[in-house]
């Protein structure tokens, strides 16, 4: 996470430090890497914003970053906007090239909603794209997933 991302979700960033090796930390009581509020007020409306309207709001910006689309999808899953959620994971599977998480994401999602078919195919298009992408750990975290929906996945 950058410096810039930390502050466009609403955390202040009080000053950066070096440490004896070589590392960095923050320094400052609100440290962003130590406090993650769920909601801060927006300065200009007077009223509490949520994470998801924090990421929405980042989206609007900057409407092609995966990660902070890939976010918003977990948020949505997380408030129970299943269908929301699985088209923004979707969408994030089309893209060139293909964002992996997301392939993860949506086969548990399906699976929780018991779409286990459709899980299945996630999982093997995951794990294609994870190989070709050299994500060795993402296609071994599908192929468990993909054996425990009673297929054996390759590794």
């Amino acid at each position: 996470m950058t410096i810039e991302t930390i502050s466009r979700i609403g955390r202040p960033v009080t000053g950066l430090r070096g440490t004896h090796d070589g590392g960095i930390r923050e320094t400052g009581a609100e440290s962003p890497l130590m406090k993650t509020p769920t909601a801060t007020a927006n300065p200009r409306s007077k009223i509490t914003m949520t994470r998801r309207e924090k990421i929405e709001a980042m989206l609007a910006d900057d409407p092609n970053d995966n990660f902070l689309r890939y976010s918003l999808a977990m948020e949505l899953r997380s408030e129970g906007a299943n269908a929301k959620s699985l088209e923004i994971f979707d969408a994030l599977m089309k893209e060139t090239p293909p964002f992996v998480q997301a392939f993860f994401m949506s086969a548990q999602l399906l699976v929780d909603i018991d779409e286990i078919e459709q899980a299945r195919t996630h999982l093997r298009d995951g794990i294609d794209q994870a190989r070709a992408q050299g994500d060795a750990h993402a296609a071994a975290e599908m192929s468990d997933l993909l054996a425990t929906l009673g297929e054996m996945g390759e590794l």
